[in-house]
C-alpha cells in the first residue's frame, strides 16, 4: 500500500514537574504561621535541590527545616534538623552545601544552656535509608569550643569527609580569639574535641575575625581569614592540609598576608579554587580598591602569591561593593575567573552590578561590562548580596541580584572569544514582588547551578502588609526561561490518523545548542512490528502496511554523561482501519475455451476456477 505523511507539531500540555514559569507567584516552598527566614539552597549529583532555612513558627523558638526537590521539581523529602531552641542567631544557617553524592551537608549554629555551639547534619536518604540524617538526631557537635556566629565556613571533600572552620570568642582563657578547623569522616570528628588552630591570635588581642574555607588540593583546604591588626595584612591565607597540618607557621599573625581589608569586622572579599593548586582572591583593601591576587602551593609545599602585588580591579566609591567570584570551568589547563560587584558607574551616572574577567592566574583583566543599571545596593546582615554561580559547561555562568524596584532579577553572563565579559540572556524576571501588594523586597536570597546549564533560586518574601514572610524557590533553564527542568520535552496529545499514514511529529525541546548534544532522545513502542527514528527532533514513525490499531509511545529523554533522572512523555497514536481493494487473483481455469453444447452432455457441469482474493484486514470477498 501507498502510505502518506502525517505531521504533527506537538504542543505544550501539562508540565512533567512542579517548577513553574510563574514570576508571581512561583513555587512556594514553606508558608507557616511566623516568619521563614534566610534560605540558602544546593543542588546536588543527580540535579536534585535541597532547601535550607530558618523556622520562627515556634516562636520564640526556632527551627531549622530542610526540603528536597527532584530534578524536575516535585518536593520528595522534607527535614527537620533539630529541635526547638532559643537563639540570637535569628534562624540564620551557616552553610548548606552538596555531599558531592546525592545528599547535601548542613551547618548551623544553636544556643543551648547560653553556649552557642556549631552543628552539622548530613541528609542523605542514600546513606541512611531509615529518615535520611545521617549523624545523630539534632546534628553532630563540631567542636567543644563555643563557636562564634557567621564566623564559620564549610568545605566538602565527598559524601563522607567535610572540614569546617570556625572561631571561637571565650569559653576560656586560651582558646579564645583562634581560628580553628575541624574534619568529620562518617559523622566522627578527627582532629580531636575541640579541632586544631588554622589561625592564631595575640596576647595583646588582636584575634581571628572570620573564617572561609576553600577547596584545595589533595582533599584539602585553603583556609583565609581576617585578622584584627595593626599592620598592613589583616587579610591572611593559610593551607591544610588532610590530616589538618598547616603548611605556613601557626605563630602569630600566621600564614602568608596578602594585604589590608577595607573592614576587618565586615570583610568585601571572596575566593574560588583554580581547579589546580592555587586559589584566586578579590578583596576591598583600606584604599576603597578592589584587588585581585592568585596564590598557589609550590613545589616546596609553600604558598606563594602568583602577582608581585595586588592587581586593581576597580576604584569602588559605593559603601559597600562585595566583590563575588567564579571559577569559568574552561577545559583548558589554566582556568579564568569571573569577578562581580556593586558600585556606581560614572558614565551613565548610576549605581549598578558590574564586572571583570580574567582569563588564567596571571591573564589580563577584561574592560568592565556592565551587568545591570537596575540594581539595589547590598545588604549583608539581611543576606541580600548578590551572587553568581558558575556552570559545569565553559565559561558561562549566572548573576542573581535585586533590582532598584525590589524585583530578584538573574542574568546569564558570559566570556567571549576576546576574553571580554559579555551576556547571552536578557535581564530575566525571577520574581516580580509587585505581585501581592504592600511587599517589600525579598530578603536572604540564595542560587545554586542546576547542574545542566541552569539555576535554581531561592528567597524569603513577606506577605504584604507586615505580614509574615515565606520562602519561594525558582528554577531557571539554560537559556533563560523559567522552570524549564519540569518541561524538557512538550507534552503530545494523543493522535488519530488513518491506516497507511506515516506520521512526522516535530518534539518541543527546550534545551539551549549547547545542551542539546548531552541529551538523547529514544522512541519506544508497545508494537515490535512498527519502527520508529528521531532526528532533528523530529519522531517518524513507520507502520508495517496495512497495519491499524492502537500503539502505545514513549518518548525518553536520557541524559548523557550526566546522573540525572531520564524524562519521560508517552502518548497513543490510534490508526483506524481503511476499506483496502482486495488483491488480485488469476484464473485456473483456461481462459479461453469452447463447450459444444449436445443432447449427450446437457447434465454435464463445466467449474470454472480462479485463485484466491484476501482482502488486508480479513474481511469476506463477493465474487459477482
Amino acid at each position: 500500500m501507498k502510505h502518506s505523511i502525517f505531521i504533527l507539531i506537538c504542543s505544550l500540555s501539562v508540565a512533567l514537574g512542579q517548577w513553574t514559569d510563574d514570576v508571581v507567584v512561583n513555587n512556594v516552598v514553606e508558608s507557616a504561621d511566623g516568619n521563614q527566614l534566610n534560605p540558602l539552597v544546593t543542588t546536588v549529583f543527580d540535579g536534585a535541590t535541597y532547601i535550607a532555612w530558618g523556622d520562627r513558627r515556634g516562636t520564640p523558638d526556632y527551627d531549622y527545616r530542610v526540603v528536597k526537590f527532584d530534578f524536575f521539581g516535585n518536593r520528595v523529602e522534607d527535614y527537620v534538623v533539630t529541635g526547638p531552641h532559643s537563639s540570637s542567631v535569628a534562624g540564620n544557617i551557616e552553610a548548606l552545601a552538596s555531599d558531592k553524592d546525592l545528599g547535601a551537608y548542613i551547618l548551623w549554629e544553636q544556643v543551648n544552656d547560653s553556649r552557642d555551639e556549631l552543628r552539622i547534619q548530613q541528609l542523605s536518604t542514600a546513606v541512611d535509608a531509615n529518615d535520611g540524617m545521617v549523624f545523630e538526631d539534632g546534628g553532630l557537635s563540631v567542636s567543644n569550643l563555643e563557636c562564634d556566629r557567621k564566623n564559620s565556613s564549610m568545605y566538602v571533600i565527598d559524601r563522607d569527609n567535610v572540614i569546617v572552620s570556625f572561631t571561637a570568642p571565650g569559653c576560656s582563657g586560651t582558646d579564645w580569639g583562634y581560628g580553628y578547623v575541624q574534619k568529620i569522616t562518617n559523622g566522627v570528628v578527627q582532629w580531636g574535641a575541640g579541632g586544631k588552630i588554622a589561625a592564631s591570635r595575640n596576647t595583646s588581642g588582636y584575634s581571628v575575625l572570620d573564617t572561609k574555607l576553600i577547596e584545595g588540593p589533595d582533599n584539602g583546604a585553603f583556609i583565609l581569614f581576617s585578622q584584627n591588626t595593626t599592620s598592613d595584612n589583616s587579610l591572611r591565607i593559610n593551607y591544610i592540609d588532610a590530616d589538618g597540618d598547616a603548611v605556613e607557621p601557626l605563630t602569630y599573625p600566621s600564614g602568608l598576608g596578602l594585604g589590608d581589608l577595607h573592614n576587618k569586622n565586615n570583610w568585601e572579599m571572596d575566593a574560588a579554587y583554580d581547579g589546580n593548586s592555587g586559589v584566586f582572591i578579590v578583596w576591598r583593601n583600606s584604599s576603597n580598591k578592589l584587588v585581585y591576587q592568585h596564590v598557589k602551593l609550590n613545589e616546596n609545599n609553600r604558598l606563594e602569591a602568583t602577582l608581585a602585588a595586588p592587581l586593581e580591579v576597580y576604584s569602588c566609591t559605593a559603601s559597600y561593593v562585595y566583590p563575588k567570584v567564579s571559577l569559568d570551568n574552561s577545559q583548558t589547563a589554566e582556568k579564568g575567573l569571573f569577578i562581580i560587584f556593586y558600585d556606581y558607574d560614572s558614565t551613565n551616572n548610576k549605581y549598578g552590578l558590574f564586572g571583570k574577567y580574567i582569563e588564567k592566574p596571571d591573564g589580563t583583566l577584561s574592560d568592565l561590562y556592565v551587568i545591570s543599571n537596575n540594581s539595589s545596593s547590598p545588604n549583608y546582615t539581611g543576606r541580600m548580596v548578590h551572587d553568581i554561580d558558575g556552570t559545569l559547561f565553559e565559561k558561562e555562568a549566572f548573576v542573581t541580584w535585586l533590582g532598584s524596584d525590589g524585583d530578584l532579577l538573574a542574568r546569564k553572563i558570559i566570556a567571549n572569544t576576546n576574553n571580554q565579559m559579555d551576556s547571552s540572556t536578557p535581564e530575566i524576571v525571577v520574581h516580580d514582588k509587585s505581585g501581592v501588594a504592600g511587599r517589600n523586597s525579598p530578603n536572604g536570597y540564595d542560587a545554586s547551578h542546576d547542574r545542566i546549564g541552569g539555576l535554581i533560586v531561592t528567597w524569603q518574601q513577606d506577605r504584604g502588609n507586615s505580614l509574615s514572610a515565606d520562602i519561594f524557590a525558582q528554577q531557571i533553564g539554560s537559556g533563560g526561561n523559567l522552570g524549564i527542568n519540569a518541561q524538557l520535552i512538550d507534552e503530545i496529545d494523543n493522535v488519530e490518523i488513518i491506516e497507511d499514514e506515516d506520521p512526522m511529529i516535530i518534539l518541543g525541546i527546550h534545551l539551549t545548542d549547547v545542551i542539546r548534544p548531552f541529551l538523547n532522545i529514544l522512541p519506544q513502542l508497545s508494537d515490535d512490528q512498527v519502527t520508529a527514528s528521531i532526528s532533528e527532533d523530529t519522531l517518524r514513525i513507520n507502520f508495517p502496511d496495512d497495519w491499524n490499531g492502537d500503539l502505545a509511545v514513549d518518548i525518553i529523554a536520557d541524559w548523557i554523561g550526566f546522573p540525572i533522572p531520564s524524562d519521560t512523555t508517552s502518548f497513543s497514536l490510534s490508526v483506524a482501519p481503511t476499506q483496502d481493494a482486495p488483491t488480485a487473483f488469476e484464473w485456473v481455469s483456461s481462459a479461453l475455451d469452447t463447450i459444444n453444447i449436445t443432447e449427450d452432455n446437457t447434465e454435464i457441469t463445466y467449474d470454472l476456477q480462479w485463485s484466491e482474493s484476501t482482502d488486508a484486514d480479513g474481511d469476506t470477498i463477493d465474487y459477482l
